[in-house]
């Protein structure tokens, strides 16, 4: 039995020192983000250097997401004089046509981004994205600091932002 033991805890290391070698947020590049938003511009990653920026992918139809976008948009609104900026990407297929009355809608101040069904292809900064919502928090150095697939508990996410903000 204490043979079984030891051998338990010599993977569960193996399992640990592995999963500590390679880090998949550290191979994400978000300056390479650039994609038109429903105002007519171009938005750029490059543009928000040295801001905590976090971006959150979403689709209109998704029920989670929804339920994301009041908090979103009142993070935007008490948190960017603190050097946060949030951006929602919008998976749509149908793009710009249901992106721009959905944020008028709900009245959103922070950018939203057309990016139809381009994430679920490899080769794309963030890609592939997988689960909606999915939400990551770029630190102001421009490094992905964390990722969420699903909807992220207020708490945790307020957490997160204070100590990036706080760098």
């Amino acid at each position: 039995m204490a043979r079984l033991a030891r051998l338990g805890q010599t993977a569960l290391l193996a399992l640990t020192l592995t999963a500590c070698a390679h880090n998949p947020l550290a191979d994400i590049d978000p300056s390479q983000l650039a994609l038109e938003d429903t105002r007519g511009g171009r938005v750029r990653m490059t543009a928000y250097t040295g801001q905590v920026v976090l971006v959150n992918f979403f689709a209109t139809w998704c029920f989670f997401c929804l339920g994301d976008v009041p908090r979103l948009e009142q993070l935007q609104e008490t948190r960017a004089k603190d050097g946060l900026q949030v951006i929602g990407v919008g998976l749509d297929r149908e793009g710009l046509q249901v992106l721009q009355p959905f944020r008028e809608y709900y009245h959103l101040t922070y950018p939203i981004l057309v990016g139809a069904d381009r994430f679920g292809k490899e080769g794309l900064p963030f890609a592939p994205v997988t689960i909606l919502p999915t939400t990551y928090l770029v630190g102001r150095d421009g490094r992905v600091l964390e990722k969420w697939e699903g909807v992220i508990p207020a708490k945790l996410l307020d957490a997160v932002i204070d100590d990036a903000l706080s760098h």
